[in-house]
């Protein structure tokens, strides 16, 4: 069984938070009309803001939020830090269709009257273009519909909206999404519904934005969740669970229900039914997702063994942290949901899918080993790929020449880490670390997945035991560019201290001590949703560091962290802003003397 993982990588800050609520926020300012010609429809003008949250699982942080009514007026305004969003809509004439921009990803939702609250995700996204299609009379049209930014589209006279109404859109939304882990509730015009990784949010989650496609054979998703129900059997007609590793790690009795989709049986304890079958959702995307990155063949194509997971929401682990153990290529446990909360359990399931992932590449079905790739590589695409932040945390003591300097790369974890070193796990934060610099050397995520995929299939059935050498020569051809293994080992610090350099800016600090710090964006609310979502900063050779990312940046240095039950207080030090302009920090220097020193408080 690959090694117990608690997520409680950042205790010093971020991870003392973990009672402090996500989702929310308030509401941002609204621009001025642009002017539209007039149309008929009916008025909206009830004096009462439209709110909303622009989310795809992710909070759309900062996005350009738009709102085109029936006359072609459009309203404009910025959502904040957690995707949170208000408009004035006195005036406007129903329906309108509403707009949410952020990087590469837009997306839409119509707004009806009567409407005071509408979300907008890849969802409404789906249904709306979905509808707009089917009123179209040729190719063109329906490929403009599928594809083409819809303001242009109804520009052009092709999104007339006056035949739909927020009955049969919401009713439609409902029936696309009830048998994916949909609630009895309406996601657009839900006003509870935050980016949090609870209830709807944890759907979109589910169905990433770019995976949903809208064509000739309706809404899609690359999961498939959208088109397959997720079934149910009683626990004594489900198939049965060995005996180890679930006597001992899922305790007690399991749920009377177990969900089952096209590749996973979901068992629970502890958990709530909407809970674990949202669970089996999740599992059955990561699942398919990670198999299909480290190709993971079978005779009959990507798909590999049915798996089996227990979702234990009955544990809490030290500091409230969730837990997980994966065992071969198709087993899988993972607890602590209700203590840990939603967020940090769905990475600790993406992790442990991770694991097993690569156990059914590599022909691992044995509980505790033979591992065929180092525990550097294990753990570390496991860290990496299910997002668990903290690649900075101490960087500055790995790159030391003494105490816990760059882990010896070919060592298991047992044994290596001091006891408090190990109670905050500090190798997943370098192992994070190296294959963040591994996917930069090898072109991207997409592009090392392939290679791993390489080095998996060398591996197949030779473990390190007995074969060795076999890892580190299919490591030095696939990742490593032909540099041996020894090579790349030395050189490790300084490549690492490279990457850091070139993937970050440096601060000079004056008047103070900067022990650790949060990064937050330029005008976001200081709350304990974005410390708890915010970045760490740390210090590498007495300089603060900053994302090489042009853009203002406001910084907190956090003095202590004190938690009593769930009450969470957080005393820091508020900085002045930081501009970045092509790498350029301005200023350059932090002053600290003087600074009062402020707290923050929260519960859940």
């Amino acid at each position: 069984m690959n090694k117990t993982f608690q997520h409680a990588g950042l205790v010093l800050a971020l991870a003392c938070l973990a009672a402090c609520g996500g989702g929310g926020g308030g509401t941002a300012g609204t621009t001025a009309t642009t002017p539209g010609t007039t149309a008929g429809g009916s008025s909206t003008s009830t004096g009462t803001p439209l709110s909303g949250v622009a989310a795809t699982g992710k909070a759309l942080a900062n996005a350009q939020i738009s709102l085109r009514d029936a006359a072609g007026v459009i309203r404009r305004t910025t959502s904040d830090s957690h995707g949170a969003f208000s408009l004035d809509i006195a005036g406007l004439q129903a329906p309108m269709v509403l707009e949410a921009l952020s990087g590469g990803t837009t997306l839409y939702a119509p707004v009806f009257a009567g409407d005071s609250h509408v979300n907008v995700n890849q969802l409404t996204n789906a249904q709306l273009r979905q509808w707009l299609r089917s009123r179209c009379a040729d190719d063109t049209c329906r490929a403009q519909a599928a594809t083409q930014q819809l303001y242009d589209f109804q520009a052009a006279g092709k999104g007339d909206l006056s035949a739909l109404t927020a009955d049969s859109f919401d009713s439609d939304l409902l029936a696309l999404t009830s048998t994916a882990g949909g609630s009895a509730g309406k996601l657009r015009t839900d006003n509870t519904f935050a980016a949090n990784g609870k209830g709807w949010d944890a759907l979109l989650d589910a169905h990433p934005y770019g995976a949903i496609t809208v064509d000739a054979n309706g809404i899609t998703s690359q999961a498939g969740l959208l088109q397959a129900a997720v079934s149910s059997v009683a626990l004594a007609d489900a198939p049965a669970l060995p005996a180890y590793p679930y006597d001992k790690l899922c305790r007690g009795t399991l749920n009377a229900t177990v969900y089952r989709t096209a590749n996973v049986d979901m068992y629970g304890q502890g958990i709530s039914a909407d809970q674990q079958r949202r669970a089996a959702l999740l599992a059955d995307y990561y699942l398919r997702m990670e198999r299909s990155r480290f190709e993971v063949l079978t005779d009959t194509g990507l798909t590999g063994q049915r798996a089996q997971y227990c979702v234990d929401g009955s544990v809490v682990n030290a500091g409230g942290s969730a837990s997980g153990g994966a065992i071969g290529g198709s087993l899988g446990y993972f607890s602590g949901p209700q203590a840990a909360g939603e967020d940090d359990w769905r990475q600790v399931l993406h992790h442990e899918t991770i694991h097993m992932a690569v156990n059914a590449a590599t022909g691992n079905t044995e509980a505790g080993g033979p591992h065929m790739v180092e525990k550097w590589l294990d753990e570390g695409l496991a860290v990496h790929f299910a997002a668990q932040d903290g690649w900075l945390s101490d960087v500055d003591g790995w790159f030391a020449d003494s105490d816990h300097s760059v882990h010896p790369m070919e060592v298991g974890l047992d044994g290596l880490i001091g006891k408090q070193r190990f109670g905050d796990l500090g190798y997943y934060e370098m192992f994070r670390l190296m294959l963040k610099q591994l996917e930069a050397a090898n072109a991207g995520p997409q592009e090392l997945g392939r290679r791993v995929a390489s080095v998996l299939r060398v591996v197949k059935g030779k473990p390190i035991a007995s074969n060795p050498g076999v890892f580190q020569t299919a490591a030095s051809q696939y990742l490593f560019g032909y540099t041996p293994y020894a090579t790349y080992r030395s050189n490790l610090p300084a490549t690492l201290r490279d990457y850091v350099a070139s993937h970050t800016v440096g601060l000079g600090l004056s008047g103070g001590t900067v022990l650790r710090g949060t990064l937050l964006a330029e005008g976001a609310a200081v709350s304990c949703s974005s410390l708890r979502k915010g970045e760490d900063v740390q210090l590498v050779g007495g300089k603060l560091l900053l994302p090489k990312v042009n853009g203002s940046y406001r910084l907190l240095v956090m003095q202590s962290v004190s938690k009593a039950g769930s009450q969470a207080t957080v005393s820091y030090y508020p900085l002045q802003t930081v501009t970045i302009s092509n790498g350029a920090a301005n200023p350059a220097t932090l002053a600290l003397a003087g600074q009062t020193v402020a707290s923050l408080s929260c519960s859940n």
